[in-house]
């Protein structure tokens, strides 16, 4: 069979038609992203994961809110859910709000020493309220995990290697719940991951 090839004339015709008159939308839609997206864009730095977080927040944010007002399938809804829960564990984890938590049953007050005959100074820590039983408390399967944690694991190393025996000393009491901080800070971001693996080709109108 032979091949017609089209003039000159024909493809700037069809592309007129079928091309051409998207463009003002296309002008539109980029005039509005270039707007939307210049503060995110303004901020961004290539040197921490916290930036990284931002710009999936913004994105996903944005997903969401489409979603929402279009509601074009049925599956819509569940879609922003999920989006707004993944939103929320972004937040969390950019924040480090798990590894932090257990301060919140901890208050401590700290004053400078001087150091006799020098110009120099030494913080010393008081330890004013202590509530870290409540928290480990708080968090049952969390706190049997500790032993299994890398962190522990590698402190019971260190004391060994100088002779360090106290099992139950106040760096413990302060230990245990760092670990518990930095296992539930992992949880979410284990999870925050796994629902996008699993939803992400979901998100569409």
């Amino acid at each position: 069979m032979e091949s017609t090839e089209l003039s000159l004339w024909n493809k700037i015709y069809l592309w007129w038609k079928y091309e051409m008159k998207y463009y003002p939308s296309r002008i539109k839609d980029g005039v509005s992203n270039l707007i939307k997206w210049f503060p995110i864009i303004w901020r961004d730095r290539d040197y921490d994961s916290h930036y990284l977080l931002e710009i999936m927040k913004f994105k996903i944010n944005q997903m969401s809110k489409l979603q929402e007002s279009l509601n074009l399938h049925s599956d819509s809804k569940r879609n922003v859910e999920i989006m707004n829960t993944i939103l929320r564990l972004l937040d969390k984890v950019q924040e480090e709000h798990y590894r932090h938590e257990y301060y919140d049953y901890l208050e401590t007050r700290y004053k400078f020493i001087h150091v006799d005959e020098t110009e120099y100074h030494t913080v010393e820590e008081e330890i004013i309220r202590d509530d870290s039983e409540e928290y480990i408390k708080k968090y049952p399967l969390t706190f049997n995990q500790v032993t299994s944690h890398k962190i522990y694991k590698e402190t019971l190393v260190i004391r060994e290697k100088i002779q360090l025996k106290t099992e139950s000393d106040e760096d413990d009491r302060r230990l245990i719940p760092m670990i518990m901080g930095e296992i539930r800070h992992e949880k979410a971001k284990k999870l925050m991951l796994k629902l996008i693996n699993k939803n992400i080709e979901k998100w569409w109108t």
